[in-house]
This record gives C-alpha cells, sequence and structure tokens, in this order.
C-alpha cells in the first residue's frame, strides 16, 4: 500500500522549498533594480546579482570592482577618476577615512577639496611649511598628475591618498585629473537579468501552485494525518 504521509511531507518539503526560492528570487530582483538604478551613478560599482544564491542577507560583499568607463570632463579640473580596479579615494568621514570611486571633487570655501557631500579628500605628505588650502583656494591652476601629486604654480601641495581592496603585488593605479569614471553596471545586461527573473518567477509560481494542488488531492482523499 502506498505510503500517503510519506507523499504529503514530501510535497510539504518541496513547498518550503519553492518558498525559500522564491525568496532569493525577491532578494535577487532587488540587487538588480539597484543596479539599474544606480547605471548612471558616478563611480557606482554594480553587484552580482546571482551572488544572492550563495549568501542572501549579505549580497552585496559580491561586488564587481571591475573598472568602470573613464569619460572626460574638461569644465572641471577636480573632477577625478581612478584607471585600474580594487582603489579607491578616501574621504574623511564621521568615523575615519571612507572609501569611494566617486571622483567628484571641489573646492568650498576653505579651500579644502571635498566631494558632493562636503567631505574632504584626504591628501598626503602636505608640506608644513606651506598653508596649502590657502594656495589652492586662490589658484585656479591646480595640477594632479598620474601619481596623485598636487601642484599649484609648481609648488607642491602634498599627493591624493589612495587605498587598495586585495592589491597585487606591483599594483599601481594611476589618476586621471578632468576626468570621471562611469558605473560599470551594464543597462542591456541588467535589463535582461530583469526578464529572466520575471520568467523564472511565473515558473516557480506555477510550480508552487501545482504542488498545493498535489497535497490538497491528498489531504482531501487520505486525511491530514496518513
Amino acid at each position: 500500500m502506498p505510503n500517503f504521509g510519506s507523499q504529503y511531507s514530501y510535497a510539504r518539503s518541496k513547498e518550503t522549498v519553492f518558498r525559500g526560492m522564491e525568496e532569493a528570487q525577491y532578494r535577487l530582483g532587488l540587487i538588480v533594480k539597484n543596479n539599474i538604478k544606480n547605471a548612471n551613478t558616478i563611480g557606482f560599482k554594480g553587484v552580482f546579482a546571482n551572488s544572492v544564491l550563495l549568501d542572501p542577507y549579505n549580497a552585496g560583499k559580491f561586488r564587481d570592482e571591475s573598472q568602470g568607463v573613464n569619460t572626460i570632463t574638461p569644465n572641471n579640473p577636480l573632477n577625478l577618476a581612478i584607471d585600474g580596479d580594487n582603489a579607491f579615494f578616501l574621504v574623511e568621514g564621521l568615523n575615519g577615512p571612507e572609501r569611494t570611486r566617486d571622483g567628484r571633487f571641489m573646492l568650498n570655501q576653505e579651500g579644502e577639496i571635498v566631494n558632493h557631500e562636503g567631505k574632504e579628500l584626504v591628501i598626503l605628505d602636505r608640506p608644513t611649511n606651506l598653508e596649502t588650502r590657502d594656495l589652492i583656494k586662490y589658484s585656479e591652476d591646480i595640477n594632479i598628475n598620474r601619481f596623485g601629486e598636487i601642484r599649484v604654480k609648481g609648488q607642491y601641495l602634498g599627493k591624493v591618498a589612495l587605498d587598495y581592496h586585495n592589491r597585487m603585488p606591483g599594483q599601481q593605479a594611476k589618476i586621471l585629473q578632468g576626468h570621471l569614471e562611469l558605473s560599470n553596471v551594464s543597462l542591456e545586461d541588467s535589463i535582461m537579468k530583469v526578464v529572466e527573473l520575471k520568467r523564472h518567477h511565473e515558473t516557480l509560481q506555477n510550480m508552487m501552485a501545482m504542488n498545493m494542488t498535489v497535497e490538497k488531492s491528498l489531504v482531501d482523499t487520505y486525511g491530514r494525518n496518513v
């Protein structure tokens, strides 16, 4: 005689699996939507969508750190881009230096180089005998070379700090003055992923509906405690 209790348990276990898959699909969708939302955000790094299957609650750590396209912005010499993977500018945050690839910098009223949030760019090796902020503040001739060295009319004023994530031996990123790094998110790939997710969701819903029909049939025929 068939073990209908076993079949019922199997149907219930499948439902649990389906619901887990549905939650993963939902979280994956959130990642894809966030990637699309930030496709035009300067310096944004997309998250690998399928990483949610590896770690549903910390998928953000699976970030695509590959280089975005660096584009010329001739109207602001303090726009900076990094040419190289895994390197970051440092800005002064409330709890210490913070990493960023967003190179939209400008001068504030104090002559500090700050980002669009007002956080000051970390500069190393400032000459102790010079008031570097005053020199920067009143000069339109600011030059930052590929090594991050800042000069005003030939006077050395310090070096833009870079921080690395998993730096390879000999790796040296370059700084490009008058450039900005665009997001590395591919809109085309992200939109295709949305279509794929929609299809997967529909398939999953159909499978869950079929499983619930089987479960109901077993219960109606043999009772819930068989």
